[in-house]
This record gives C-alpha cells, sequence and structure tokens, in this order.
C-alpha cells in the first residue's frame, strides 16, 4: 500500500476501501441460527452445478443470519442497509459460480433467498430487487453500489496522493465508469424500483453518464516491487447527483444501497469483538 501522500496509489489502497473491508467481514460471518445445517444443504442443492458449493452455502448461511439478526435489533430507518450489504454480498458469491452472461441469476437469487426467508421469519432480510436481470447486470450494479459507498474516501485518497494513481487503481475507476454507462443504457425507458431511484438519485440528464472521469497525461514509474508501472496524473473524478437530491443524504441512505458510515462501523466493530 502507498503511503500517505507520497506515490500514485495502488491496487492495495482499492481493496482496503471501506466496502472491501466490510466484504471481508461477511466473508468470516460466524452467526448461526436455527436449523443452520439444514439450510447449508439446502443453499448447497441449489448451487449444486459447481464444485465448492458447500462452503459457498455455509458462508451465504452465516452472512445472511448475521445481517438478519443484526436488522432485526435495529430501528425500522435502519433495516435497509444491512439487508443490501448481504444482497450484494450473496449475489457475488452466486455470480461467481454462474457463468458469464448466465439468464439463470434472478432465479438462482429468488431460489436461495426463499430458503433463507423461509427459516427466519421474524427477522428476515428480504431480496432487495426483484426484477429479472442476469449475472453481467447485477456485476454493473454491484460496482455502481460499491462506488457510491467508497466515493467520498475514494476522492480522499486522491487529494492526500496528489491525484496520482497506477494502473490497477485507475482500471477500477474505468470499470466503475463503464458501469454506471451500462445500468444508465440498461435503465433507458424503465419504471422498475431500482431504476427510478438511480434517475432520481443521479444526475442522468440528456442521457449523461453520472460518473465522469478524466487524467492528463500518464507516465512510468517504479512500483513497490521495483517494476516499471504506469502512473496517471491528475486524476479527477465526480459524481454527478440529480439536482433535487441532496448529495449527503443520498450518500448515506438510499434504496440503492448507500448505506454509509453506520453500515461499515457495524461490521468492523463485530470484527474487533471476536478478535477481543
Amino acid at each position: 500500500m502507498s503511503e500517505s501522500g507520497r506515490g500514485p496509489l495502488t491496487g492495495s489502497d482499492w481493496l482496503n476501501l471501506p466496502y472491501g473491508k466490510i466484504y471481508s467481514e461477511l466473508e468470516e460471518a460466524q452467526d448461526e441460527c436455527n436449523n443452520h445445517d439444514a439450510n447449508v444443504q439446502s443453499v448447497k442443492g441449489a448451487l449444486s452445478t459447481k464444485q465448492g458449493t458447500d462452503e459457498h452455502g455455509r458462508k451465504i448461511v452465516k452472512a445472511y443470519c448475521e445481517a438478519s439478526q443484526k436488522k432485526n435489533a435495529q430501528q425500522k430507518s435502519s433495516e435497509d442497509m444491512y439487508c443490501n450489504v448481504v444482497y450484494y454480498w450473496i449475489g457475488d458469491t452466486l455470480y461467481n459460480v454462474l457463468d458469464e452472461g448466465s439468464n439463470n441469476f434472478s432465479d438462482l437469487m429468488s431460489r436461495v433467498y426463499s430458503i433463507l426467508r423461509g427459516e427466519y421469519a421474524e427477522n428476515k432480510c428480504d431480496i432487495v430487487y426483484k426484477d429479472g436481470i442476469d449475472k453481467d447486470l447485477f456485476g454493473y450494479r454491484k460496482k455502481v453500489y460499491e462506488f457510491s459507498q467508497n466515493y467520498e474516501e475514494i476522492q480522499q485518497q486522491l487529494r492526500r496522493h496528489i491525484q496520482k494513481c497506477d494502473e490497477n487503481y485507475f482500471d477500477n475507476l474505468k470499470a466503475a465508469e463503464e458501469a454506471f454507462s451500462a445500468v444508465l443504457t440498461d435503465c433507458n425507458g424503465k419504471i422498475d424500483p431500482y431504476c427510478m431511484q438511480f434517475k432520481n438519485t443521479f444526475d442522468v440528464s440528456n442521457g449523461q453518464i453520472p460518473l465522469t472521469l478524466s487524467y492528463n497525461g500518464s507516465s512510468k514509474s517504479k512500483g513497490e516491487s521495483d517494476q516499471e508501472v504506469t502512473v496517471y496524473n491528475n486524476v479527477q473524478l465526480k459524481l454527478n447527483f440529480a439536482s433535487k437530491a441532496n448529495p449527503t443524504a443520498t450518500i448515506v441512505s438510499s434504496i440503492l444501497g448507500i448505506a454509509g458510515l453506520p453500515t461499515i462501523t457495524f461490521f468492523l466493530y463485530k470484527r474487533q469483538q471476536r478478535k477481543e
């Protein structure tokens, strides 16, 4: 990882953004609910076409249980943030066991959530979006979600490193820009809950992509392993919000899952408790 104010941002800096840490926390979830083993087997059955499904099933059940239990202990206004986090985490886990471009993604998500919700009826997290999307579109939506969550920290990182980053970090910024473009294209003419919230949250007037990314030239430099790396200079990005939206409020609370600091605090606090 590059030191604050020294050298360009690297891929390690990207992995250490807040939501990278939260996903790591879900990977390590230890909470168990009633009929844990039976539900693991049921989820495993839904994923039966791929190797390693037992471990996937176990992780999904534990992560869902932890998020649902935490949601149940919070006030109603805080419920969505926990369910949004686990929705994207479960979706990412399923994403990795499906073939590229698979049209079975929504069906698989529905089956898995049906298994989980059937057991934890009182403190359940419902599936966040029920529209039929494929694996690729989910991947784009997930990138939009993660970038929105990490946006302020990304801006701070860039300021600390004089608006410079290496190719790995820049590729992640480009992927986010492409994700916003793909979601915007998909939402053209649609009025489902996700697309309506997307349009009401971000500035998509005249069909413009909400996220803009630019840089002023690149150069070669020695990386941490003394290998030559490409450095992008004067990297600038801006996430444009709809004029009627309050940017701060939008980042903190949104149906898109832009939950903000309280969610991050919860998961990192849980991890610290376990260490103690």
